[in-house]
């Protein structure tokens, strides 16, 4: 390793940020962002299934 970049660790990297960005735009919309709502209030709301509750 020499420490250089080159233009495919700028591609590589941009591809990269694309995916990720990508999955976390798609989880916001729809049922994905119903399930992941329900399930952080299961986890840290009133709805709890435990003998616990988280303070924030």
């Amino acid at each position: 390793m020499t420490g250089k970049v080159t233009v495919q660790n700028w591609i590589g990297t941009g591809i990269e940020l694309v995916v990720f960005i990508g999955i976390a735009v798609w989880m916001m919309f729809g049922q994905r962002r119903q399930v992941m709502e329900r399930h952080v209030n299961r986890l840290t709301g009133e709805h709890q299934r435990f003998d616990f509750m988280i303070q924030y």
